[in-house]
């Protein structure tokens, strides 16, 4: 039963990264959360609600709430479900194979995703934006529907195989590290081309450094000083004007950004339906923003503004305790990190998940590969510490 497991959740991953896959990825989740929470029941494991960390059961429980009070309760709850599903199936998956398992098949997983996409550039019209996509054109796709999408694997790609080098050099990861590392240049992604040395420094901190508990909390409140020190100057300046004024800045994030936050002060404390916004036809949402991308991209652009606008501060600051503050909260807290632990790993993508979703819609965004390959760091990272507690976790 672990190997139907196994191709039940690796066949979900790797369908993660197929153009214009939401119909297929869903089946397959929709099969493997069904039977993982059947599986986990009968094994009575015992990680939270059936391998689901409370907080992440909380958030999906609330989302589903939204549907009630949302625009239409249907289409909600469709999305819901479908978001629900891809959540389920990859902790329960991992709850079931173990975190041993899965991190010494990842980088085979990853490589495998890598390699479709070169697939897809080299046989393939579709794997690179064509001449007509001005913004876009010549920049590498894959099989993915946009190369943002495509550079967030990418970058994930190069953190995995930066993992594996330092830990086991051999000529295998070394080509996947040049594969991701080309397949990230040549996706034009400057967002994950940058975030991706956050992620390595995260990692290699982790690894390299061995930080003292100390020295972890006492980084982690300079950074977090550093950002409020900069939103205060940006706030209190000309400077906010000149950055967010214009809705076309950003390439057009700004004018969405300013459309979700309008929809969201309707009702800012529930939330007016998970990820409603630009589907509701009672509110005129393109004329705030100010721009054509809320018919051409219809979703702001940014996760945290996402979840505000549709699920209210209650959905906000649950996702966000849940799939961010939480576990980098347990990653600060442990004292006996060592590089063979899948600590260091999942803290990186974590982080360079969450900072992405800044400026890009990936908390709970149903088979995106970015918020798949994000949700297995977590489910990895929240089963290695369940395995602790339990005292059965041995180094990965």
């Amino acid at each position: 039963m672990n190997n139907v497991v196994f191709v039940l959740l690796f066949g979900f991953i790797l369908a993660s990264v197929s153009i214009k896959s939401n119909q297929i990825t869903f089946l397959i989740a929709f099969s493997a959360a069904a039977l993982f929470l059947v599986l986990c029941a009968l094994t009575r494991i015992k990680t939270g609600l059936l391998g689901i960390p409370f907080l992440v059961a909380l958030t999906l429980v609330w989302i589903a709430l939204t549907a009630i009070w949302a625009p239409s309760f249907v289409e909600t709850s469709i999305k819901v479900l479908r978001a629900s599903c891809v959540v389920i199936a990859i902790f329960c998956g991992v709850s079931l194979l173990g975190v041993q398992r899965v991190m010494r098949n990842l980088p085979a997983l990853v490589f495998t995703m890598i390699v479709a996409q070169y697939i897809a550039i080299f046989f393939f019209s579709f794997g690179v934006h064509a001449e007509h996509e001005v913004y876009l054109r010549g920049a590498w796709r894959g099989f993915m529907a946009h190369k943002n999408e495509a550079g967030a694997l990418g970058a994930v790609a190069v953190l995995v195989f930066a993992r594996e080098i330092f830990l086991r050099p051999s000529l295998f990861m070394l080509l996947g590290l040049t594969l991701s590392s080309i397949f990230l240049l040549q996706t034009n992604s400057e967002t994950s081309f940058v975030l991706v040395f956050l992620g390595l420094f995260t990692l290699f901190a982790f690894n390299s450094f061995r930080l003292s508990r100390l020295w972890r909390y006492l980084l982690t409140l300079t950074a977090l000083a550093s950002i409020i020190v900069i939103f205060i100057i940006v706030v209190g300046s000309s400077i906010s004007e000149t950055i967010f004024g214009d809705p076309y800045g950003f390439t057009g994030r700004v004018g969405l950004w300013k459309a979700a936050i309008y929809y969201w002060e309707l009702h800012p404390i529930i939330g007016n339906g998970f990820r409603s916004v630009f589907g509701n036809p009672n509110v005129n949402l393109f004329s705030i923003a100010q721009t054509p991308y809320t018919v051409l991209a219809p979703h702001p652009h940014n996760g945290y503004v996402d979840m505000l606008s549709g699920t209210g501060l209650v959905g906000f600051l649950l996702a966000t305790f849940a799939f961010l503050v939480g576990p980098i909260y347990r990653a600060l807290k442990i004292s006996n990190i060592t590089a063979k632990t899948p600590v260091p790993l999942c803290t990186a993508i974590i982080v360079f998940s969450a900072a992405r979703a800044f400026f890009e819609g990936s908390i709970l965004q149903y088979d995106n590969a970015a918020w798949v390959l994000w949700l297995l760091a977590l489910a990895i990272f929240f089963q290695y510490f369940s395995d602790i507690k339990k005292g059965s976790n041995d180094d990965s």
